[in-house]
């Protein structure tokens, strides 16, 4: 696919530490077509984005691995009206939908003691792996944790297990909650 995009990128005043953002000036894409809540692009699942970016803190890296891709989904979505790759919903449940991906696992529930793993950093090659699979941890998901876990900060990696757990455990009392109230 062939198109042209007037952008804006605006760079933070500790770049590379932080990322960039980027914009579509000429109205090309219509402003409800995945934005962030300042109306830059959202370039996906923020660690997931944020791991991306590490991995080429340049600006041709940060356009070749983050900005060229949401630009070809747009263009995808607009000529088939579905994304390629998909779809995530924005917070906590598209944090946990990504790791469901990521670990390929069928649940969250199935997906926070892999968090609980990464967000601690005990990653000892030797012990059954967290997903129950019955498999030893570096025979299973060891080699994409410890991928996660040097992309990330460990108090970053902390704070996102205990929100994700948090948010699963309200979640699954409301729904909890609404089955009883049915009965």
């Amino acid at each position: 696919m062939q198109d042209r995009f007037e952008v804006e990128i605006r760079f933070p005043d500790d770049y590379p530490e932080s990322m960039p953002h980027t914009w579509e000036t000429s109205g090309r894409i219509p402003d409800d077509f995945h934005p962030l809540h300042d109306g830059s692009f959202c370039l996906g699942e923020p660690l997931e984005v944020m791991r991306k970016f590490a991995e080429k803190p340049t600006l041709l890296g940060y356009i070749a691995n983050l900005v060229c891709p949401y630009l070809f989904s747009f263009l995808y979505w607009e000529k088939h009206g579905v994304m390629p790759w998909g779809e995530l919903s924005h917070g906590l449940d598209g944090i946990l939908e990504n790791y469901r991906g990521l670990f390929a696992l069928p649940s969250d529930a199935a997906v926070l003691p892999l968090l609980e793993v990464l967000a601690t950093g005990q990653l000892e090659g030797h012990q059954d792996c967290p997903c129950g699979s019955g498999r030893r941890l570096r025979k299973c998901h060891g080699a994409l944790l410890k991928k996660l876990r040097t992309a990330h900060d460990g108090r970053l990696l902390q704070s996102v297990y205990l929100t994700c757990s948090r948010h699963v455990r309200e979640r699954d009392e409301r729904i909890g909650r609404a089955l009883r109230q049915r009965r």
